[in-house]
This record gives C-alpha cells, sequence and structure tokens, in this order.
C-alpha cells in the first residue's frame, strides 16, 4: 500500500512539475484576460461537473460486479453528454436574447458544457482505475494529463487559437488521459457471460448518488472555486486572469504536500482504527505542527519575495499575480496544513461534517464578497478579506478534523 502510494505521489509530484513548467510558458503566449477567461470557464464546470454527472462515479468502486461498474460509468457519461447539450443549447438562446444577461461571451456556450463534459470522462476514468485497482494507470496519469494539457494549450496558442486554444487543450488532456483509463476497464469485461444489473436496475440502486452526493459535490467544489468566481465577477476577466495564475502557482506545493502527505497519513490512520490502537490524535497533532512550520516558511518566502519572483518567472505583466499571492497566502498556508489532515473525516465515517464545513466555507466567502462589493472595495482589500475567510474555512475544518481524530481514538479505546 505504501509503495503503490509513493509510486502515485512521485506521479502527481512530476505532473505538478510539468503543469508548474507549463505555466511558465503560457503566460507568455496567453494575456491575463485570456486566463481569465480560462479559469472561470474551469470553475463553473467543476462546480457543474457533479450535477451533470450525478456523482455516479463516486459509486464506481463499490458496484458488485465489474460488468455493472463498467456500464454504470457508460450512464454517468451519457447523462454529463445529453445535459451539456442541453445547457449549451440554453446558453446559446439566452445570448440571443435581448436582455441585460444576454451580453454573454460567445464562447462560453461550447466551452462550458465541453469542458464540463471532458471532466466527467476523465473523473469516471479514475474511478474505473481505482475499482480494477489500475494504480500503476493512474500514476501514469499523473504524468500524461498534464503534459498533453500543457501541450495541447501551447500549441493552440502558438496557432492563435486565442483564449479558445486553453480550453481545447484543457479538453484535449481530459479526453485523451480517460482513454487511457476506461480502455484497460472495457476490455477487461468484453467477454460475454457474467451477470449484470440492467441500467434501469443500477440507476434505481444507486439513486441516492444523484440526489445526496451531488448536491454535497456541487457545494465541495464552489467553497473552492468560489474565489476565482467572485473575483471574476466582480473586476473582469483581466483581474480573473492574474487571480487565477496566482493561485495555480500557490497550489503546486499544496498539492505536493497533499498528495504525498495525505496517502500515507490516511493508511496509517485507517490501520491503527482497525487495529484498534488509541494514538491517532498524537499522530494527527504531530502532524499538524510539521505541516505548520512548512506553512510557515511558505508564507515568509511568499510574503517577502513573492512579488518580484512572480514578476521574474511569469514576466512583468504578471507582477499583480505576486501581490496578489502575498494577500492571500493565508488561505493556502492555511490549505497546505489542512488538506493532508482532512482524510481524518473521512476514515471516520463524517461525510456530514465534511458536507456542513464545506457550506460554513461557502457562506463565508459568499458574505466576504457582497460586503466587500457593498464598500466598493479595491482588488486588494477584497482579495485580502476573501483570503482571510477562506483561511478561517479551513481553518474551522482544521479543528472537525481533529475533533474526529480524537473520536476514533475514543472509539478504539473501547
Amino acid at each position: 500500500m505504501l509503495k503503490t502510494s509513493g509510486l502515485i505521489a512521485g506521479a502527481t509530484a512530476c505532473g505538478q512539475l510539468i503543469a508548474f513548467i507549463g505555466s511558465l510558458v503560457l503566460v507568455r503566449i496567453y494575456t491575463p484576460e485570456a486566463m481569465g477567461i480560462y479559469s472561470t470557464i474551469v470553475a463553473v464546470s467543476t462546480c457543474l461537473a457533479p450535477l451533470i454527472s450525478g456523482r455516479l462515479e463516486m459509486a464506481l468502486p463499490i458496484v458488485r460486479n465489474d460488468r455493472s461498474a463498467v456500464r454504470l460509468a457508460a450512464l454517468s457519461v451519457l447523462g454529463a453528454l445529453l445535459i451539456s447539450a442541453v445547457v449549451a443549447g440554453s446558453i446559446a438562446f439566452v445570448s440571443l436574447l435581448d436582455s441585460p444577461i444576454s451580453n454573454i461571451e460567445p464562447m462560453w456556450w461550447w466551452a462550458l458544457p465541453m469542458v464540463s463534459f471532458s471532466l466527467v470522462c476523465f473523473l469516471c476514468g479514475n474511478q474505473l482505475a481505482v475499482r480494477f485497482g489500475s494504480y500503476r494507470s493512474l500514476a501514469i496519469r499523473g504524468v500524461l494529463y498534464p503534459s498533453l494539457m500543457s501541450g495541447a494549450q501551447v500549441l493552440f496558442g502558438l496557432a492563435m487559437f486565442g483564449s479558445s486554444g486553453l480550453i481545447w487543450g484543457l479538453a484535449f488532456g481530459h479526453i485523451v488521459t480517460a482513454a487511457t483509463l476506461w480502455a484497460p476497464a472495457i476490455k477487461r469485461t468484453r467477454n460475454p457471460g457474467g451477470s449484470s444489473y440492467s441500467s434501469k436496475q443500477l440507476l434505481r440502486k444507486y439513486k441516492e448518488f444523484p440526489i445526496f452526493l451531488a448536491p454535497s459535490g456541487v457545494i465541495n467544489a464552489l467553497s473552492v472555486q468560489l474565489p476565482q468566481l467572485g473575483v471574476a465577477l466582480l473586476f473582469g476577466m483581466a483581474i480573473a486572469g492574474q487571480f487565477g495564475m496566482m493561485a495555480k502557482i500557490l497550489a503546486v506545493p499544496v498539492a505536493l504536500v497533499g498528495q504525498s502527505i495525505g496517502y500515507v497519513y490516511a493508511g496509517e490512520i485507517a490501520r491503527l482504527k482497525r487495529d484498534g490502537t488509541s494514538t491517532i490524535v498524537r499522530i494527527f497533532d504531530r502532524l499538524a505542527i510539521r505541516l505548520a512550520a512548512v506553512a510557515l516558511l511558505m508564507v515568509c518566502f511568499v510574503v517577502t519575495l513573492g512579488e518580484p519572483v512572480f514578476a521574474w518567472l511569469l514576466g512583468e505583466p504578471w507582477r499583480m499575480a505576486g501581490q496578489l499571492a502575498v494577500l492571500y497566502s493565508a488561505s493556502t498556508a492555511l490549505q497546505l496544513v489542512t488538506a493532508p489532515l482532512s482524510q481524518t473525516l473521512i476514515i471516520a465515517g463524517r461525510t456530514k461534517s465534511q458536507l456542513a464545513v464545506d457550506l460554513v466555507r461557502t457562506l463565508l466567502i459568499l458574505a466576504t464578497f457582497i460586503i466587500m462589493s457593498n464598500l466598493d472595495a479595491s482588488v486588494e482589500a477584497t482579495v485580502l478579506a476573501v483570503g482571510l475567510s477562506s483561511a478561517g474555512g479551513y481553518l474551522i475544518l482544521w479543528f472537525v478534523n481533529r475533533r474526529a481524530a480524537a473520536n476514533i481514538q475514543g472509539s478504539n479505546g473501547g
């Protein structure tokens, strides 16, 4: 288990490095406004994906037989395709109306549903790989996806596709990587024979996923994507591009730490829970202290050198991204500490607590945007306030996870 986690974490680290290097190239091809449109479409698509998939992909690892799992994945993709087509038609229709909301960027009517659909294909492929234990495929995905996406985005940018090149590159990365994950699963279930549920039986059996988990997935995604959406809505796409690039760069250390430490931590506390060992809360506290030390170093670096380093790495037009990174560093630091430890709620079976915290975080950030908008605050003041609100949300999540760790200890001790 540890070896497998290390393989996936190592591949993820390589993928993050490739994505980071790709970003350094992309900012020299695309304008901040193009990056803002791209980041905002990705944010909306991430929130839309749980609805159009019905979160059926989350059921794939627990479906009783393999043929039914592949069929359920196909149903999720088919549903996503149909709903994406409806979304595309609705946006296209609204854009033709003579109303205040009809002033929509022309690319939204096709870009939003296309990215949402390709993301569902990608997520279903991931869950199929988990179901069939294709961990090597997951490791390859960690490198393949950012390579395909970044490479395609660079090529489309050089071909003067404009902001749509970023969208086409992302969708290309999703679909091609998903195909490499789907192919082994389909091959393993191609032979005739073996029982499987019908499509109607599968939808009836797993109906709680679209009913309960889909709204939960939207809230979870919204709690993460709301800062990007709020900045785009209040300050326009050029500023949203600066904010999105800042968030993308700062997400690299968070993803590296979250993947490498989170896998090991989850495996260790799951083993301790099974063994009835009452030391989980001590492991939680020890890891939290170490993560806090790393986060503090990161904050010190960003605050003292963030602006000049961003300008040097990305180019002078992106200096503002470094300024925003300083203002938003508290949120990133708390995320770095909390992300690996958030596995505690999953191991403890506290999914409702996770949903409640995500809802609180979303409402905190939403309230902050409303207040700052009414105050007619500047970009800098708004990003600082939103960063502090987001940090407060992560702090609440940390306390809830620590309480869950203590409860695991108490139940095992008895």
